[in-house]
Formats: C-alpha cells, sequence, structure tokens
C-alpha cells in the first residue's frame, strides 16, 4: 500500500489494476464491480516502536462500497472495520491478507523466482535475486531458517537449477555416531562415502550443527585444499574434492557460532553463499504462493474450500511451511 490514498477492490480484468491509480481488480464473479476500498487513516503524533513519521498512515480501514455479498474480516461481515497486521479480508471468493511490517527493502513489483521458489517478501526476494546468478557457480551454500521452512527443498532447487552433473545426495549429520557418520561423510575402506557419491554433483548436510567440532574442521580444510582424506587404512590418499556442499541449519549462525556449536569456519567457508530462510509468519506475502504450490502436489486438486482456505490463512502463526503444505493437502478438493 505504501503511500498510496484510498484502494478500491474490486471485479474486473486483473490485467488493468492499478494500485498507484487507486484500483485493483480481480476477475472473481462473486466480487461487485466496486466491492470494497482501503483507506488510509492518519494517525496523530509519533509511534517510534513501528518506526513511522509523523504525518504518516499507521492503519488502514476496510469498508464495503455496498457489495452484493458483503466484505468479511477475520470471518465475520464488516461494513467498515480498522485493520491490524495479520487480518484477513474476503470479498467475494477473494481473499486479501493485510501486512504490516517494516523493511529496509522495495517492495517487489513481481514475485522473485528460483527455480521452483518464488517469494513476494522483500529481504528474502533480496537474498534469491543475489543467490540466483551463483548458483551455477559451484561455491558452497549455508542455509539457516527454522524447521520445516523448506532448507531441504532450496537445497535440491540450487542443485537443479545449477544444471551439475552428478547426483543431489543428502546426509542428515543428527543420531549418528563419530565414527558411522565419519565413514558415512569420507568414506572408508568399504564405502565410497557421500563426498564421493557427490562427485560433480551437490551433498546437501542437514543439520551441520550436529556434525562434531572437529569434524566440520576437517570439512572445513577439505573445502579449502578441495581434496581430503577417507578414513581407515584408505586415509593415505588422497582424493579430489567435486562435490558442492549445501549446508543446513536451524540454529541462527551468529548465536551457534558464539556458543560454539558451529566453528567459525563453517560460515566462512562453506557459507561462501549464506540464505536465511525466514519463518512462514514472516513470508505472509507468500502464502498465496505457496498454497498454489502445495495444491499442484495435493494429487492434482484444483481448489480448497473456503472454509479450508480460511483456516490456512488466518493462523499461519501457528504452521512451518511443511505443516502448512500438509494442511492444503489435507483439506484439498479434488
Amino acid at each position: 500500500l505504501g503511500a498510496a490514498g484510498p484502494i478500491v477492490l474490486g471485479r474486473g480484468d486483473g490485467s488493468t489494476s492499478d494500485p498507484g491509480g487507486g484500483h485493483i481488480y480481480t476477475e472473481d464473479p462473486w466480487m461487485s464491480v466496486r466491492h470494497a476500498q482501503i483507506t488510509p487513516l492518519e494517525r496523530k503524533g509519533t509511534d517510534s516502536s513501528r518506526g513511522l513519521e509523523k504525518g504518516m498512515p499507521s492503519r488502514w480501514v476496510v469498508e464495503d462500497l455496498g457489495s452484493t455479498n458483503g466484505v468479511l474480516v477475520n470471518g465475520v461481515p464488516s461494513k467498515r472495520a480498522p485493520l491490524l497486521h495479520g487480518d484477513l479480508i474476503e470479498t467475494g471468493r477473494t481473499f486479501w491478507l493485510y501486512v504490516e511490517e517494516p523493511t529496509v527493502d522495495p517492495l517487489l513489483t513481481e514475485p522473485v523466482e528460483l527455480g521452483g521458489i518464488a517469494t513476494w517478501t522483500p529481504w528474502y526476494g533480496r537474498q534469491l535475486a543475489e543467490l540466483l546468478p551463483r548458483v551455477p557457480s559451484g561455491d558452497h551454500v549455508l542455509v539457516s531458517g527454522p524447521p520445516g521452512s523448506g532448507k531441504g527443498f532450496l537445497a535440491r532447487t540450487i542443485h537443479v537449477v545449477s544444471g551439475r552433473a552428478g547426483r543431489f545426495v543428502h546426509l542428515d549429520c543428527r543420531g549418528r555416531r563419530l565414527h558411522r557418520l565419519a565413514a558415512l561423510l569420507f568414506g572408508d575402506d568399504a564405502l565410497p562415502g557421500r563426498l564421493r557419491d557427490a562427485d560433480n554433483g551437490t551433498l546437501f548436510l542437514e543439520n551441520i550443527e550436529a556434525l562434531p567440532l572437529e569434524m566440520q574442521d576437517r570439512l572445513v580444510e577439505a573445502a579449502q585444499r578441495r581434496g581430503y582424506f577417507p578414513e581407515g587404512r584408505a586415509r593415505t590418499r588422497s582424493i579430489a574434492l567435486s562435490a558442492r556442499m549445501v549446508c543446513s541449519t536451524a540454529l541462527p549462525l551468529e548465536d551457534a557460532v558464539a556458543k560454539n556449536q558451529l566453528r567459525k569456519g563453517v560460515v566462512d567457508v562453506l557459507g561462501a553463499m549464506v540464505v536465511r530462510i525466514p519463518a512462514l509468519e514472516h513470508r505472509l506475502p507468500d502464502l498465496g504462493l505457496l498454497i498454489d504450490d502445495f495444491l499442484t502436489r495435493a494429487r492434482g486438486a484444483p481448489a480448497l474450500s473456503r472454509d479450508a482456505c480460511r483456516a490456512v490463512l488466518r493462523y499461519p502463526f501457528k504452521l512451518n511451511a511443511r505443516a502448512l503444505g500438509r494442511a492444503v493437502e489435507s483439506a484439498a478438493v479434488l
């Protein structure tokens, strides 16, 4: 919305929408031509907690313009209602989510895409835009984000977009004995190891913080030298490292380094490119994209019921991206 004045929401050709000109059209036959209006309210005084300057609108209201099917805010019919962060507006069969968050990045005029990943969230979009031209380089990548945020999907997407000739190989570093983990990663007299399996491909090391510190050091050294030694008797000969490593952690990177859960070298060397995936509650502008993507995977289902759509849009704060996908797939209408 920015500094725009009143914006009318109505039925029409979406390609002719012009938020700056005060109207947004959507091809929803259940909406009226002039269905609702979103209007800024001028604030009084200053409110430094929201980072707003004097004279800027601090809240917006939605008003029903006499539509046939009415306006609902959070499921409640409303003629006029003030909007707060996370409010869900329904006009006909179209859902609008009101998001009010400070950002230093410019708002996006179109989603940023990387393979099958797309975002309207400004600071995540900036990261993907910076990552995209470097994906073919083979530089190692460090991905952080809360559980269920899509770190594994990003790792696989990086591999696919890179066009690397080798395989995508996955190793979860949790819950393994030290000797077994070393053999799985570096190989031994009996096993080639995941690093060898991922020759000219991508090795996704999930939960890198679960890797013992001495093994983290060994992995960093392998990346720096572009070679490593297997376990056992085979350790007398070095093997060239041609795999790109994508490492992930659910821990905040700075905290993990400060608490000695993650070596600084992992961030400096294996994090040649760092991507921080935001939690779903900070990706509210992406809910439409995510729901559409999950619907595509849900046995070819074309739609969600109105109640299901209302449920997953109204309470995303309680979900992560993985849980949202399960909710969408279970509620999909065949």
